[in-house]
């Protein structure tokens, strides 16, 4: 079932008959049939979806699936599992082992395995799964569905599950972090990010040895006598997860050593982690110890101790450094699921691989942490390396981390590994992948203060793999004790998000700008100011992503803006299609330098500012204002208007929606006729059905193609809507008068009745044309008697498309010439006879 989800009986079924299309080891249950006494709850989300496991099966699929050779493997051969999300479907990978144990440790372990699977239908998803007598675990990173979690449902089953979105699951307990310990032998404080800044080609794997306190073990198991295997294999979920974050951020990979179950301790008896629990600075130079006695200094390149109490703390840049490299701990009294494995395990690994805090709050757990070289994001920030939900309610952007790193945190980590000390004890494996080819385009302008700008990126993978792309402010200001206080030059003013997979990112977020609302950690420059960015785009490649950079630097100028939409602005705006409206911005100054824009583009958008098919002005001077012509076929009563520049990033969307209806017909036309009447002239009669309507102008042709005004008639102010107007056109030709009506109503919309002719003199030499205008045929009337008759029908432009031939015909004598199947229009009938020179008569076609 799913807790706090709506689901039809329609998906309820769809789910429990297709829950698995490759296998069959999951099935929807009530989670009542879960609930008894001896239950341990651990991860309780706010919403998830609650799951049988056919264990038996499960492990017998497993045992099949291969184990992957990275570099020659044909990823779209492994088998397929299948995994129930929380919203009732299931989302397929290509799966196979992956261990992340060496050798002599997986020997020992052999209960414990471990799995990497890339998603099918959506390319951009990683699975990292393990199986263990602690049951089935999974992690989907995906930034189409989001971050899913597929977990035991109490933390003894082996068979009863719970599938939820990562956003659906928050730490209860805030997490304390001891300032980070400087590494005086280390390379130093400045990395240089590596050449080509990508990577891809290769993974780079690290030795690295987990140990435990006794504390850890029991509150991680749920168990009071944990065995070792037990809580390795808690400790194996964590690697393995932070593995699947490592390998796709930052090409790294951790491997557990074959002797790390000699400092997992699971009885208080010898365990020398056990009263220093709550100490993490003292656990620091235990674990050293322990890891150099137990291990062998020669035997693990990075070490780490998991308890439940101390908090976080990590010695900075400490991996391959003998004596210094185990200088990592991690303590939570709840050491499971998404918040220790990334917000806490991960973190405190991140420094140990020389990555630095990235927030740039001082209040609440953040004051005294922040590191001023890479405070890179708003308030508490939210990526990896920054302190998402511990920075008090002030500053805190989300209460956990999304699984990435900030772009300063990979370029400190790829630096230290590429081309620093953490390069010296990696195992370099080719991964048979390439990194993303970025383009970026122009790489910096200058932008009007207070106004919304957007950056675009593109990229190819060489591998045809699916990229995500995120843009990242990576500037450090002044330190701030709140996310929206003072700005100065460089101040960090937009977050990070997950990746998307689009290259375009709007600064602040479209919904910010379309709502007038505000997220925290997005604001607009208000002062002069640079900012620098960095394009980071992913490839997704599971066990080994592919991951390059590209830069644009914005310069926010005071003298140019804000640059704004004007009108329309207000709330309550009607339109009518095909009216004509005039658009006005307040430019500024951004068509001079340093803005250089000398043209915008006027779009329309008929779904509340989201999208824009309609493009009322392609490019038009950017001089503040600008006549549009509403769209045909656009009524809406969300629309909005957006002016952008052309050759430049700014932009702006008018405040409020407008309401487009179609064009009201103010005119329904009844009757429009003509007469001949005394002194040669023509009156014209015409009833209406009308409102709004404003005046009528008469028209008339002499060809039926070109007319001109020949006077006006106001329209009437009387009661009612059905009115009678007559006009008189004393000068008609002396032939055929083609006449039409244009009204125009009060908002200068305007339309036209039909056609009608009079016709002074209808015959032409002996003969009489008639009907005209017609829609099928008309008559040639003899008042003669003819010989060798020639008919001949013309098109407006001169094409012959019909003739008819006769010998002979007498006075009285009609010849019918077929037009039916024609375009409608005006046609030219000629008619030759007796050999005389022949005479031409102009027709319309209805």
């Amino acid at each position: 079932m799913l807790k706090n989800y709506s689901l039809t009986l329609l998906l309820l079924v769809f789910s429990l008959t297709t829950i698995n299309a490759q296998n069959n080891f999951f099935h929807d249950v009530a989670e009542q049939q879960f609930e008894n006494s001896n239950q341990t709850r651990g991860i309780v989300p706010e919403k998830y979806r609650t799951i049988q496991m056919d264990l038996v099966a499960m492990k017998s699929f497993l045992s099949s699936v291969p184990k992957i050779n990275e570099a020659t493997a044909d990823r779209n051969t492994t088998p397929v599992i299948a995994i129930p999300m929380p919203d009732g479907s299931v989302a397929q990978f290509h799966i196979w082992e992956r261990s992340i144990m060496e050798p002599g440790l997986e020997a020992k372990y052999p209960t414990i395995k471990t799995y990497v699977g890339q998603g099918i239908t959506d390319k951009s998803a990683v699975l990292v799964a393990d199986i263990s007598e602690m049951g089935f675990h999974a992690m989907i990173l995906s930034s189409i569905t989001g971050n899913v979690f597929l977990d035991p449902y109490d933390l003894k089953t082996q068979t009863n599950y719970i599938s939820y979105y990562k956003k659906d699951f928050k730490k209860d307990l805030p997490f304390v972090e001891e300032p980070v310990v400087t590494n005086e032998s280390a390379a130093d404080g400045t990395e240089q990010e590596p050449a080509g800044q990508c990577v891809g080609a290769f993974v780079r794997t690290y030795r690295l040895a987990v140990g435990c306190n006794t504390q850890y073990a029991q509150a991680a198991t749920g168990l009071s006598t944990p065995s070792k295997a037990q809580t390795l294999a808690k400790i194996v979920t964590t690697v393995n997860r932070v593995n699947g974050v490592y390998e796709t951020e930052v090409g790294i990979r951790l491997v557990l050593v074959g002797n790390t179950d000699a400092i997992i301790f699971v009885t208080q008896s010898g365990d020398p982690y056990y009263s220093a629990n709550n100490n993490g600075s003292t656990l620091l130079g235990i674990n050293q110890t322990q890891c150099d006695n137990l291990i062998g200094s020669a035997n693990y390149d990075i070490g780490h101790v998991f308890s439940t109490g101390g908090g976080g703390i990590a010695g900075l840049g400490v991996v391959c450094i003998a004596g210094q490299k185990a200088r990592g701990v991690t303590g939570s009294p709840q050491p499971y699921g998404d918040p220790f494995d990334i917000d806490y395990v991960a973190h405190e690994m991140g420094h140990q691989f020389k990555g630095n805090h990235t927030f740039n709050a001082t209040t609440s757990s953040c004051s005294g942490n922040r590191n001023g070289s890479t405070a890179c994001e708003p308030g508490s920030g939210i990526t990896i390396m920054a302190y998402a939900g511990i920075c008090g309610s002030t500053n805190n952007l989300a209460n956990n981390s999304i699984p990435t790193f900030h772009a300063v945190s990979q370029a400190e980590i790829m630096s230290y590994t590429i081309n620093s000390t953490g390069n010296s004890c990696a195992v370099v494996t080719a991964t048979g992948n390439n990194a993303p080819i970025v383009n970026v385009g122009v790489n910096a302008y200058t932008i009007p203060i207070s106004t919304p700008f957007v950056l675009t990126g593109t990229a190819t993978d060489p591998d045809l793999n699916m990229l995500t792309y995120s843009w990242e402010q990576r500037n450090t200001g002044a330190a701030a004790g709140d996310w929206n206080g003072t700005q100065n030059w460089g101040t960090p003013l937009f977050r990070s998000f997950l990746p998307v997979t689009s290259g375009e990112r709007y600064f602040p977020q479209l919904t910010d700008v379309i709502y007038n609302s505000t997220t925290k950690g997005e604001r607009l420059p208000t002062v002069n100011t640079g900012m620098n960015f960095r394009l980071t785009v992913r490839d997704n490649v599971a066990g080994g992503g592919g991951v390059c950079f590209g830069d644009v630097t914005v310069t926010a100028d005071p003298t140019g803006g804000p640059f704004a939409v004007t009108y329309p602005t207000n709330s309550g705006e009607f339109w009518y299609e095909t009216s004509v409206q005039n658009i006005t911005w307040n430019k500024g100054s951004t068509d001079l330098a340093p803005f250089n824009t000398a043209n915008v583009e006027i779009s329309l958008s008929v779904d509340g500012g989201f999208t824009y098919p309609y493009i009322l002005k392609a490019s038009t001077p950017n001089d503040g204002s600008e006549n549009i012509v509403v769209p045909s076929g656009s009524q809406t009563f969300t629309g909005r208007i957006r002016v952008r520049a052309i050759g430049n990033i700014f932009y702006d969307i008018s405040n409020n929606n407008i309401t487009i209806s179609p064009n009201p017909v103010p005119v329904k036309w009844i009757s429009f006729t003509g007469e001949k009447i005394k002194n040669n002239a023509v009156k014209l009669n015409w009833e209406v059905n009308e409102i709004d309507n404003h005046i009528y102008f008469v028209e008339r042709s002499i060809d039926g193609q070109i007319f001109s005004a020949i006077g006006e008639v106001a329209a009437s102010t009387q009661p009612g809507n059905v009115h009678n107007y007559t006009f008189t056109d004393s000068k008609p030709f002396a032939s055929t008068n083609y006449y039409r009506l244009k009204q125009v109503d009060k908002n200068g919309s305007y339309s036209y009745s039909n056609i009608i002719t009079i016709t002074f003199d209808e015959s032409i030499g002996g003969w009489v044309v008639f009907p005209n205008p017609t829609t099928d045929f008309v008559n040639l009337f003899s008042n003669s008697n003819y010989n060798q008759i020639q008919v001949s029908v013309f098109d407006v432009v001169g094409k012959l498309v019909y003739t008819q031939n006769k010998q002979a015909v007498v006075k009285g004598e009609i010849i019918k010439v077929p037009l039916s199947g024609f375009a409608k229009g005006i046609y030219s009938i000629k008619v030759q006879a007796n050999q005389s020179e022949a005479i031409t008569k102009k027709v319309i076609v209805q």
